[in-house]
């Protein structure tokens, strides 16, 4: 996930124990890929920059599409839509959006037929302020100046702000409505999560030699994993580790959540679906877990409720989605 492996590694144990390892789309049951098509459909994959796959999910049927920030950061930069603003007290920057200079455009990669073609896409909205460079420097801050660091993605640095409304060159695409799901509930959401992940896997593993992986792709296949999601300070105090407790508010701030769906780098920007089929969270990173036979991951995702009011109006005709 383009910032899927990022330093919060360690952090967070798994949110449940049945959660599902990636499957390829193609292999699962029949009427399961039958239930889930108009999703499988709606989710491509996603390359705007020369060192970052991602993938998107369409939200409205002229290509309209949702997708993390931090995938389109390079462009953004070139374009002169992003610009650096120090941050006191710290060796960071920010980089701040200036919305004036939306729609822009980028080049992207974004088609599994023919995935080396590069097309211009849109930027239409971005739903944040901006980004901290340096991100190492800036998860540092959770143990050096976690006030700061709260304050930075309380304001949509990061987490909850790491997400754009683009326009790829498509038409009468498949697009999926938008869900609400209470991630505040002590009870987790159960969540499907449909990404172009680059996996390689072998034997349980994520290392191993070339030919010999259980579950190797290239971000070209379609991936499905099922698990729960929660922004909940009790679920998520269960899940901590003992050192992280006291800051579990400045871990996990308003409008991102933590899920247990399998993710890997290419999965950033992908849909988080209820299980109704609606769309209500969209993934923004990972991190390794605490197992020693399987490398597992644990996902970060955006939760999509503080910002459907604005996706409502920035797409057009988006009910044709229902």
């Amino acid at each position: 996930m383009g910032i899927l492996g990022f330093s919060f590694f360690l952090i967070f144990t798994s949110l449940s124990a049945s959660a599902d390892e990636y499957q390829r789309f193609k292999d699962l049951p029949t009427a399961t890929r039958n239930e889930w098509a108009k999703q499988a459909s709606a989710t491509t994959p996603l390359r705007a920059s020369s060192a970052l796959n991602c993938s998107a999910v369409f939200v409205g049927p002229n290509g309209e599409a949702l997708t993390n920030l931090h995938c389109l950061e390079e462009c953004l930069i070139k374009n002169g839509v992003a610009k650096t603003e120090p941050i006191a007290g710290t060796k960071l920057q920010k980089w701040k959006i200036d919305s004036m200079k939306l729609p822009s455009t980028c080049a992207a990669k974004f088609d599994t037929i023919a995935p080396i073609i590069e097309k211009q896409i849109e930027v239409l909205h971005v739903f944040g302020p901006g980004w901290v460079n340096d991100r190492e420097e800036f998860n540092n801050l959770i143990h050096e100046l976690p006030e700061k660091y709260f304050e930075l993605t309380s304001e949509g640095f990061e987490a909850a702000g790491d997400m754009v409304l683009i326009r790829l060159p498509v038409s009468n695409n498949s697009c999926v409505s938008l869900g609400d799901a209470d991630f505040l509930s002590p009870k987790p959401v159960d969540l499907i999560s449909l990404s172009y992940p680059i996996v390689f896997r072998k034997n349980g593993n994520s290392y191993g030699g070339y030919g010999d992986s259980t579950l190797f792709t290239l971000g070209l296949s379609l991936l499905w994993s099922a698990g729960q999601a929660s922004a909940n300070d009790t679920t998520l105090i269960q899940n901590l580790l003992p050192e992280y407790i006291p800051n579990v508010d400045i871990i996990t701030p308003k409008g991102l959540i933590i899920s247990d769906t399998d993710g890997e780098g290419g999965a950033s920007g992908s849909g988080l679906y209820d299980k109704s089929g609606k769309l209500v969270a969209l993934t923004r990173s990972s991190w390794k877990g605490l197992t020693s036979q399987y490398v597992s991951w644990t996902s970060g995702a955006i939760d999509l409720a503080p910002h459907k009011a604005a996706i409502l109006q920035l797409v057009p005709k988006i009910e044709k989605c229902d």
